[in-house]
């Protein structure tokens, strides 16, 4: 089993107060994404100068290796991070994981293609 490390970012419309734990676990047959943190969230997101609320996050979310069928890294304008994203086969939403810089999210990224695509085979040119 191989545990990640996610340094939690501060999103658009969500503030990280307290970071407990954040982390990906890929184990033989599944991965598992988990977090807890305190964080604000703007009482109305069109009007941020009402205030932010105070609030607990808490969760688990878990694929099987086997159902995992695409990833992708990309930039995201709007929240000027970095993203990693996982697809599943049967399960409804993807798997999203926030980044800083590009080199954290790289390193995630090589860890995941890895883990779900196996050792790359170098081609004769």
């Amino acid at each position: 089993m191989i545990l990640i490390e996610i340094k939690p970012v501060d999103l658009v419309n969500e503030k990280i107060t307290e970071p407990i734990t954040s982390q990906i676990e890929l184990a033989e047959n599944y991965l598992l994404y988990s977090a807890e943190y305190y964080g604000q969230i703007p009482k109305d997101v069109e009007d941020k100068q009402l205030g932010w609320e105070d609030y607990y996050q808490n969760f688990n979310i878990k694929k099987l290796r086997s159902t995992i069928c695409s990833l992708e890294k990309r930039w995201v304008v709007e929240g000027a991070i970095w993203m990693v994203e996982i697809e599943a086969y049967g399960y409804p939403n993807s798997i999203h994981f926030q980044f800083q810089t590009e080199k954290e999210a790289d390193v995630v990224y090589n860890e995941l293609d890895f883990y779900i695509f196996g050792p790359k085979e170098r081609k004769q040119l």
